[in-house]
C-alpha cells in the first residue's frame, strides 16, 4: 500500500512538472526572444492561441488519464480503449480546426522605408481583437499531422508514464514478495533444524539418567540455556559469533558426558573480536552431524572441530572419523545437513563455500563465510 501510494505521488508530480512547463513555454518563448530583441512585440494574441491548444490537449489528458486509461490498463478492454481514443481524437482535431479558422490575429507593425510605421489593412482600433483580419491557415493535411502529433504527445505520455510506474510498482512488490517468503523460507528451516538437535541433546540426557542421574540433572540445566539461546537468538537475522561459539562448546560439553576415552574430542576456538557477527544456528548441523555419524563405540574414534577468522573470512573445520555401520549422506539426519546448506544459499548467494569430502574411514567439512561485522552486513537477496 506505501508503494502504491508513493507511485501515485510520483505520478501526479510527473504531470505537474510536464503541464507547468508546457503551459508556461509560451511565456518562457517570448522572454528569450526579448532578450535577443528589445524591440520586439508581444503578441499576446498568438500566446492566448497557444495557452488555448494547451489548455485543449490538458482537458484530452484529463479525460484520458481518468477514464480511457484505466479501460485498458485495468479492464483490459483494448477494443473498447481504441474506439473512445479515436472519437476522442477526432473531437479535438475538429475543434482545432474551427478555432484555427476563426482565431483573429492582431497584424505585425512593421517600420516603413521613410521612418513612418506602415500597417498592413490595419482596422481604424487596431487594439480591438475582433476587428482584426483572420488568418490564413496552413493546409489542413499539415494542420492535422501537427495537432494529430500534440494529441499522440498527450496520451502516450500519459500511457507511457503509467505503464513505466507501473512496471516499477511491481517491481517493488516482487522484492517484497521475495523478501517476505524468503524469511518464511529460513523460519521453516530453523524450525526443522532445532527439533533434530533437540531430539539428538536429549536421547544423551536419557542414557545419562540410569548411569550417572547428578550428570543427567546438570545436563537437563545445561539443555536448558541452551534451548533459551536457540528461542532468543534463532529469531534474528544475525548474533554474535561469540555466542554462537559459546553455544557450540557447550554442546560438545553436553555430548562429551556419554563418551569414554575411545572418542577423542578436540576443539580449537580462537579469540572472537565481540563485533563480528553470523547468522544464528548455522554451525550445530556440522557438529551435530559429527557426533551423530562419527562415533562408534566398538572403535577408537574422533571428532576434531575448529574456527578461526582472517580479515575477510569466518572458517570453520570439522572432521570427524566414520562409523561403518552409517552412511552420512543417507542417513536421516542428513536434513540437516541439507537445511542448513538451504540456508547458506539464502542467506549469502554465492558469497560462501562449502566443501565436503567423505572418505571411507572419514568425513570432512570445510565452511568458509564472508566475514560481518555490525556495521557492515550481508543485505539478503
Amino acid at each position: 500500500m506505501q508503494n502504491t501510494n508513493n507511485s501515485h505521488r510520483q505520478e501526479w508530480l510527473i504531470y505537474a512538472v510536464v503541464w507547468m512547463l508546457l503551459f508556461l513555454f509560451p511565456l518562457l518563448s517570448v522572454a528569450v526572444h526579448s532578450a535577443f530583441d528589445n524591440n520586439a512585440p508581444v503578441r499576446w494574441g498568438a500566446i492566448m492561441r497557444l495557452w488555448t491548444t494547451v489548455g485543449g490537449l490538458f482537458v484530452v489528458f484529463l479525460f484520458h488519464n481518468f477514464f480511457l486509461a484505466p479501460i485498458w490498463l485495468k479492464k483490459h478492454q483494448t477494443l473498447k480503449y481504441f474506439c473512445f481514443t479515436a472519437v476522442l481524437a477526432i473531437a479535438f482535431l475538429g475543434i482545432q480546426v474551427v478555432l484555427n479558422e476563426n482565431w483573429p490575429m492582431k497584424p505585425m507593425v512593421r517600420p516603413a522605408a521613410d521612418g513612418a510605421i506602415e500597417q498592413n489593412s490595419l482596422p481604424e482600433n487596431p487594439d480591438r481583437i475582433s476587428d482584426a483580419p483572420k488568418r490564413k491557415h496552413p493546409p489542413l493535411d499539415l494542420f492535422l499531422c501537427i495537432w494529430g502529433g500534440f494529441f499522440l504527445f498527450a496520451i502516450g505520455s500519459n500511457i507511457t508514464t503509467k505503464l513505466y510506474l507501473k512496471n516499477q510498482d511491481s517491481k517493488n512488490r516482487l522484492k517484497e514478495l521475495e523478501k517476505e517468503n524468503l524469511t518464511q523460507q529460513l523460519e521453516s528451516l530453523r524450525y526443522q533444524v532445532n527439533p533434530h538437535f533437540l531430539m539428538n541433546t536429549l536421547n544423551n540426557i536419557h542414557a545419562l539418567v540410569d548411569i550417572a542421574p547428578e550428570q543427567a540433572k546438570s545436563s537437563i540445566l545445561e539443555l536448558s540455556r541452551m534451548m533459551r539461546y536457540v528461542l532468543h537468538e534463532g529469531a534474528n537475522m544475525r548474533i554474535p559469533l561469540k555466542r554462537e561459539v559459546k553455544f557450540l562448546q557447550n554442546y560438545i560439553a553436553l555430548m562429551r558426558l556419554r563418551y569414554d576415552e575411545n572418542v577423542n574430542i578436540t576443539t580449537d576456538f580462537e579469540d572472537i573480536s565481540s563485533n563480528i557477527v553470523i547468522a544464528p544456528l548455522l554451525l550445530i548441523p556440522f557438529v551435530e552431524n559429527a557426533f551423530k555419524h562419527g562415533v562408534s563405540y566398538q572403535h577408537p574414534s574422533y571428532i576434531n572441530v575448529k574456527l578461526f577468522t582472517d580479515n575477510e573470512h569466518v572458517t570453520m573445520l570439522c572432521a570427524n572419523s566414520k562409523s561403518k555401520t552409517s552412511n552420512t549422506l543417507q542417513e536421516p539426519s542428513g536434513v540437516g545437513l541439507e537445511n542448513v546448506n538451504r540456508r547458506l544459499s539464502l542467506i549469502y548467494g554465492e558469497n560462501y563455500t562449502l566443501q565436503i569430502n567423505e572418505g571411507d574411514t572419514d568425513f570432512n567439512i570445510t565452511l568458509t563465510l564472508p566475514l560481518e561485522t555490525e556495521n557492515n552486513k550481508i543485505e539478503l537477496s
